[in-house]
């Protein structure tokens, strides 16, 4: 990351929707390839035109109040570096009745991690969730993407004994299910 960097945080643009899914097939790479086999990435590198053409039809309508839906995007000289997305209510049927919302994933390029960015986006998602009246938080990880563990369970997210299949391509992988309680998280400044 640039050390003049002049990074903005905004709402998701339909604009946005190439880089958005590229961006998103180089984090699956960076983040799953010890455990993924490459005909997964195949795929997903292999939709992007289809994938893009999917998500700008969706991107750019995402509003708490009327749909459920926040995605932030970072951007570093107009160039998508990082995303955050969520929902509500959670469609996890495991946390869906019990009034949670889901934090679906934060994103950020492999040459921005480790700066704080995905701290940043974290916070903003749970602020904006809480500020409409969502306390409860869950997000699911593969369970052998412990980079992603060790970042949700830094900001303060319990571990659920919850566990369920993530499904791609014929090859299954464990999910696991981090939970927050915004109102004393947030509290905590973490």
């Amino acid at each position: 990351m640039a050390e003049n960097s002049n990074i903005i945080i905004r709402n998701v643009k339909k604009s946005d929707a190439e880089q958005y899914v590229r961006l998103n097939a180089k984090v699956w790479r960076s983040a799953y390839s010890h455990f993924m086999p490459e005909e997964i990435f195949n795929k997903v590198e292999g939709d992007i035109d289809s994938r893009i053409k999917t998500i700008s039809e969706s991107l750019g309508q995402e509003n708490i109040e009327t749909n459920g839906r926040l995605c932030l995007v970072a951007i570093d000289d107009n160039k998508v570096i990082a995303y955050a997305f969520a929902t509500a209510p959670c469609g996890y049927a495991n946390y869906k009745e019990q009034g949670y919302f889901a934090l679906h994933g934060i994103s950020v390029d492999p040459e921005y991690q480790g700066h704080g960015l995905g701290k940043k986006l974290f916070h903003m998602i749970a602020s904006e969730f809480l500020k409409h009246g969502w306390s409860k938080m869950v997000n699911g990880v593969l369970k052998e993407n412990n980079n992603a563990r060790q970042f949700y369970e830094k900001m303060g997210g319990e571990l659920d004994t919850f566990e369920q299949p993530f499904e791609k391509l014929g090859y299954s992988f464990p999910e696991v299910y981090y939970t927050y309680d915004l109102e004393k998280l947030l509290s905590k400044n973490l």
